[in-house]
């Protein structure tokens, strides 16, 4: 096996190593919920482009997570399954967003979590809340 060849076969299988142990996949039954009123968590926002691609997001048990929509047009952003959103009821935004709006939840329930947008489906961010240890 030449040199390039041999990087292109590791870099194939980090990628694979990668994709298969992403948590990718939502909870299969929501995590019960948190009483984050005597925790302080951080902030966190999130600009929601279309230029953007999917985006990756790592956020502890009870912060605060700010949705912007930065697309020039309306954007109803859902947690999934589509249609019926109810992996997190509490991260669903229920409505679209106008251009440059703002949304604001507390995150309850530790797991992962993909937000999509409702009308096309596409997904937005992967969204893995981390437990408090």
């Amino acid at each position: 096996m030449k040199f390039p060849e041999r990087w292109a076969t590791v870099g194939a299988f980090v990628a694979a190593l990668l994709l298969f142990f992403h948590p990718h996949v939502e909870s299969a039954r929501p995590a019960k919920s948190t009483d984050c009123t005597k925790r302080q968590g951080g902030t966190r926002e999130i600009t929601l482009r279309p230029e953007t691609r999917r985006q990756f997001i790592w956020i502890k048990l009870c912060d605060h997570l700010t949705l912007i929509n930065g697309y020039p047009t309306p954007l109803y952003p859902a947690p999934g399954p589509h249609p019926h959103h109810d992996s997190f009821p509490e991260l669903d935004v229920r409505r679209h967003l106008a251009p440059g709006e703002t949304w604001s939840s507390v995150l309850s329930r530790p797991g992962n979590y993909q937000l999509h947008d409702h009308d096309t489906e596409k997904i937005l961010v992967e969204l893995t809340i981390l437990g408090v240890s």
